[in-house]
């Protein structure tokens, strides 16, 4: 998403905030992936093959 939209400025200042120790919803994203050995994703911030991560996300979820 380019930098100038509203919602990827949005996100940005909230993983700021998180950044800084403050909790909220992208808190519990990042916890998530990592506790889920995805914490590549929140590192990198973009997954090559969107559908081929959502399915082993899904996946992983389920057998748990």
């Amino acid at each position: 998403m380019p930098n100038n939209r509203l919602v990827k400025k949005c996100y940005v200042i909230v993983k700021l905030y998180d950044n800084n120790g403050h909790t909220n919803w992208a808190t519990f994203v990042r916890k998530h992936l990592n506790e889920n050995g995805f914490g590549y994703v929140w590192k990198l911030q973009n997954v090559q093959n969107h559908n081929l991560f959502m399915y082993n996300y899904v996946q992983r979820i389920k057998d748990q």
